[in-house]
């Protein structure tokens, strides 16, 4: 409020206004010319501004409005660009008194009490953060610095951390799968902490299994450390349904905070390939704006939680990078029975949001240095659990050494025991469970057999009596030869959703399932069409079919026979020399 005497010690005259908020108006006040009498004009009801924000996130300035309309006060949060001559009229569709000839009269007032109000720091992204080189953890509130959070989640503590606690205590201490559950959601704030100085991508974690395996349960226990675990409405859980831009949505400028997304089943996708590249990269798509310069793409960094009744790999493209990209826990019991599901659902509704950031303040307490020290520690010890001769092993090593290492940070930070030995080897055991699904040359070839098996009678063979009229190759003189034209061998793989065939084709080279010349990957056979005389020597893949996939007890039912005879006299026709001969 500012006063007549403001007004005469100013010793100005008809210009500027000064004003006063008093009996529900906001008054103009000006000195008479020549005079030390003051002038009082009555501009609008009541309009204020009490507090102003500064979007650390993304910059903007927003201003809280403050007025009486039918008798009743209203506050409304603006943008600052309302203060021009072209918007301040709008703020009447909010109730605001802006008489037609007083625009210029209240515009002048509401600037100068712009340049007066106290500006807070707020917030739109959560997680990490960084103040004068610090690193700051922002929530509902700020954590290492003030910040007040603007935007739509939910992160609203609810009930208590006392009550969280003894729910913790009652119903997941001492069942590992619920711990792990529990950890999975402090993970996502230890690996942002880290991630950047290790190069570490986003930990995309998927749970899949039976409907009544505790799931959901799980994914709430993970996300309520931090805030609502709901998703109906703006808690941090969301579900699969909609876009590829709009699962994206979710996770813009989270950095540390875990979000969970529920029943994948409904996702509007043809598969998940390029969704979980794009979600473990932790970028957006690159957009032009209006002027088409290119714009700061939105990031994302930490842990994304996913379930499904089915595995997402098994809906997704055959390549390795997409199985080191995405760890998968498969049909695991999450809970105890169906009262301990209950039990925690209930209680994490009624107090949550409380424990995320004491483990986010504990981070920080020990610093970055040593929390990567003890990541390494760990990391050292998974890797030589699962066996260091593993290529894969390394890498996904420093993943699961995120969780284990979280274990044993959360049981400090929250003073809990949780069991650290017994989450590191679940984990271990759901990895060495997953090789196998992950040696991509051995799932390609069980395919290639598989194709083979059901086309034989399309590749020549100087054993049968039948005609190859639409040849794909030749079986080769040595009953594990085969050979496969290009154009073939690229449909037959792309059929099975394996996107390279050349990494395909080096890894067989490398483990010697690939005959083929030097700097190369075809080598040129002569195929013999049979009931002709005719021979021609284009460039094939000879592939050597490894023995234990002839193997009856091994092959699982993929060799079936090659063709009418068994597959040790099939496997012939190909110039009647062995393949790589």
């Amino acid at each position: 409020m500012w006063c007549v005497d403001m007004a005469r010690q100013s010793k100005l005259s008809a210009e500027p206004l000064y004003y006063d908020v008093a009996d529900g108006y906001v008054w103009g006040i000006r000195l008479v010319d020549g005079t030390e009498a003051c002038q009082r004009e009555k501009l609008c009801r009541r309009l204020e501004i009490p507090r102003a924000y500064l979007n650390t996130s993304s910059g903007l300035v927003t201003l809280v409005l403050s007025f009486d309309y039918s008798g009743a006060p209203r506050e409304i949060e603006v943008s600052r660009g309302v203060l021009t001559r072209a918007r301040v009229s709008q703020l009447i569709e909010y109730g605001v008194d802006i008489p037609d000839h007083k625009v210029w009269d209240i515009l002048r007032y509401l600037n100068y009490c712009d340049s007066h109000a106290p500006v807070i720091s707020a917030h739109t992204d959560i997680g990490w953060s960084e103040r004068r080189g610090q690193p700051v953890f922002l929530l509902n509130s700020g954590i290492g610095a003030e910040s007040t959070y603007k935007g739509t989640l939910d992160l609203q503590p609810r009930g208590s951390y006392d009550a969280w606690l003894t729910l913790i205590q009652d119903e997941v201490l001492g069942y590992t799968p619920l711990e792990l559950a529990l950890v999975l959601g402090f993970t996502a704030t230890t690996a942002a902490y880290i991630g950047s100085d290790l190069g570490m991508e986003v930990l995309v974690c998927h749970l899949y299994g039976d409907s009544s395996q505790g799931k959901t349960t799980a994914s709430m226990l993970a996300v309520a450390s931090y805030g609502l675990p709901d998703w109906h409405g703006s808690g941090l859980m969301a579900t699969w349904s909609g876009t590829e831009n709009a699962i994206r949505a979710h996770f813009r400028g989270i950095r540390g905070v875990p979000v969970a997304l529920d029943e994948a089943s409904v996702y509007c996708g043809d598969d998940y390939t390029r969704l979980i590249y794009t979600l473990a990269q932790g970028k957006d798509k690159d957009r032009l704006n209006r002027d088409g310069r290119k714009e700061t793409s939105a990031t994302w960094e930490g842990l994304i939680l996913s379930n499904a009744e089915h595995s997402l790999q098994a809906n997704s493209g055959q390549n390795t990078g997409l199985k080191m990209r995405l760890i998968e826990i498969g049909n695991v019991v999450w809970t105890r029975s169906a009262e301990n599901s209950d039990a925690l659902k209930t209680g994490l509704l009624r107090n949550c949001g409380h424990s995320g950031p004491r483990f986010a303040e504990y981070l920080i307490g020990i610093g970055r240095e040593r929390v990567i020290e003890r990541w390494e520690s760990w990391r050292r010890r998974v890797v030589d659990v699962l066996g260091s001769d593993d290529r894969f092993a390394a890498r996904m090593g420093g993943k699961l050494a995120a969780v284990v290492v979280t274990a044993e940070l959360a049981s400090e930070a929250l003073k809990i025991q949780l069991s650290t030995e017994a989450i590191m080897n679940m984990l271990v055991q759901i990895e060495e469970s997953s090789r196998v699904g992950r040696d991509l040359a051995s799932n390609a070839m069980e395919y290639f057999i598989e194709a083979v098996t059901a086309n034989r009678r399309k590749f020549a063979s100087a054993t049968s009596n039948e005609e190859a009229y639409e040849c794909w190759g030749s079986f080769g003189a040595d009953s594990s030869v085969v050979c496969v034209l290009p154009h073939v061998f690229a449909s037959i793989m792309r059929d099975g959703g394996f996107d390279n065939k050349d990494v395909i084709l080096k890894e067989w080279r490398d483990r010697g399932w690939l005959d083929c010349d030097p700097k190369r990957l075809t080598r040129k056979k002569a195929i013999h069409h049979v009931g002709s005389e005719q021979y021609r020597t284009p460039r094939v893949h000879v592939v050597r079919v490894p023995s234990q996939y002839m193997e009856p007890s091994t092959r699982q039912g993929h060799l079936a026979e090659w063709g009418s005879e068994s597959p040790s006299s099939a496997l012939t026709g190909f110039d009647g020399q062995q393949a790589g001969t």
